[in-house]
Parts: structure tokens; C-alpha cells; sequence
């Protein structure tokens, strides 16, 4: 009987313990740091006085091993036989074809930042009705919780020609305006720095910036994420529910 009191007391202490630390846990600030400049983007997590970076991940700036052969290079004295033969083969008749066409310098590929940003040109207002959708229902205890802090955005907007940059330039300043009255509404806000200008030639997208703080308790974000999955299974349910309805009814 002593046995088994003791048995009970133990794993009613590890119970009890596991009850504590996931208390702490809950109860302790957890945030997002995100910054992005010259194409470069870092994501930062925090819970507590832990802090771990997320992207981009560590492995990455690991420096890769040249695997490829080497080249040997001719002496001067020695001339390259090959090298020579290839020419020869290409040209019989020992006439060149002129200076060589300068190689076609590859443009790019567009930043995951742009296409984002013609994304949000396309419908501004579309992110926007959506985040609004979403604070008015299982984001609501989490956006009324939120702080979102050190916000620094610089952007330029530039289009085809001086005309096209003034339309979208009015544009986005519009579409920046109501956006951040909507934000202001749903999170406690507060910006360091916020810049939007025109840029008619195209040579300040280096100045284009981004960073800010998101923070939270975690027993709120906890919350948050169980009531948006609820949500989209119970959205998913009804449609299944309709679309099987629809089939029986065509049948």
C-alpha cells in the first residue's frame, strides 16, 4: 500500500510539474523579427530569452567546396598545342571572323520582393479585406493582444515612363493610407520610419527596406491558431457537405 502511495505522489509531482512549466511556457512573449534590404531578407523567432534565427538557415552561408578539375595554364614558353589546333580546325583558312560578339549579359531574375510588390499593385485592397476578415473572427484575441513594433518601411515606386510612375506612385499612397488606418484599428502599432516616393529612373531600388517586431504571448497565439484551425475545418466540412448534396441532387 506504501508502494503504492508513493507511486501516486511521484507522478502526481511530475504532473504537477509539467502543469507549471507549460504555464510558464504559455505565458511567455513570443515574437517575430523580419527585416529585408539590398534583396537580402532574415526572419528571427523569439519566445522568452530564447531566439533563433529562421531564415535564411544556417547551412546556407556554409561555403561549397569546388569539386570541379583544375585548369592548367600554359607557360609563355611553351605554347598551348592544343589551343592551337582547335583554332586551326575552326579557321583552314587562317582568316579570323572578326572581333568576337560580346556575350549577352543575363538579366536578374526578379526578387521574390517585386513580385510580391506586383502582387499587392494588382488589387492593394484585396490583402486588406482580408486581414480584415480575419481580425473580425478567430484573429480577433489574437490582433487585440498584438504588438508590432520598430516598423520601418522605405519603398520607391517606379513603372515605364514618368507617367505610368506618377499613377501608381498616387496609387500605392492611397492604397498605404487606408491600409495602415485598417492596421491601426486591429494591432497596437508604431512606426520608426515610413517613406513611400517616387522613383522615375529606376536607380533607388537599393534604398527599398523593410523591418519590424511582432509580439505576443504565446498562450494567445496558442489560442489564435486553435480557433483558425476550427474555423477552416468547419468551412471545409460545409463545402464537402454542399458539394456531396450537389452530386446526389445531379444523380
Amino acid at each position: 500500500m506504501n508502494i503504492v502511495i508513493l507511486i501516486l505522489q511521484i507522478l502526481g509531482g511530475i504532473l504537477l510539474l509539467a502543469v507549471v512549466l507549460t504555464v510558464v511556457v504559455l505565458l511567455l512573449p513570443a515574437g517575430i523579427q523580419a527585416s529585408w534590404q539590398n534583396g537580402k531578407a532574415e526572419i528571427w523567432f523569439s519566445a522568452g530569452p530564447l531566439r533563433r534565427r529562421f531564415y535564411p538557415p544556417r547551412n546556407q552561408e556554409q561555403p561549397q567546396k569546388k569539386t570541379g578539375p583544375t585548369e592548367v595554364k600554359a607557360t609563355s614558353g611553351q605554347p598551348d598545342a592544343p589551343a592551337q589546333k582547335q583554332e586551326s580546325a575552326a579557321d583552314p583558312a587562317g582568316k579570323g571572323s572578326g572581333p568576337s560578339a560580346p556575350p549577352s549579359v543575363q538579366e536578374p531574375p526578379p526578387d521574390e520582393v517585386d513580385r510580391l510588390y506586383d502582387s499587392i499593385m494588382g488589387d492593394p485592397l484585396k490583402y486588406v479585406r482580408r486581414l480584415g476578415r480575419w481580425g473580425k473572427g478567430p484573429g480577433k484575441i489574437l490582433l487585440e493582444h498584438l504588438k508590432v513594433r520598430r516598423v520601418r518601411i522605405v519603398w520607391t515606386v517606379t513603372a515605364g515612363d514618368a507617367a505610368a510612375t506618377a499613377i501608381a506612385y498616387g496609387a500605392l499612397a492611397g492604397a498605404c493610407n487606408t491600409a495602415w488606418a485598417v492596421l491601426e484599428d486591429l494591432v497596437d502599432v508604431r512606426a520608426e520610419e515610413l517613406r513611400l516616393e517616387a522613383d522615375f529612373t529606376g536607380e533607388r531600388k537599393k534604398e527599398r527596406c523593410f523591418s519590424c517586431q511582432i509580439t505576443a504571448r504565446m498562450y494567445i497565439i496558442v489560442a489564435s491558431v486553435i480557433l483558425t484551425v476550427m474555423r477552416n475545418a468547419g468551412r471545409r466540412g460545409k463545402t464537402g457537405k454542399k458539394r456531396r448534396a450537389k452530386t446526389v441532387t445531379a444523380v
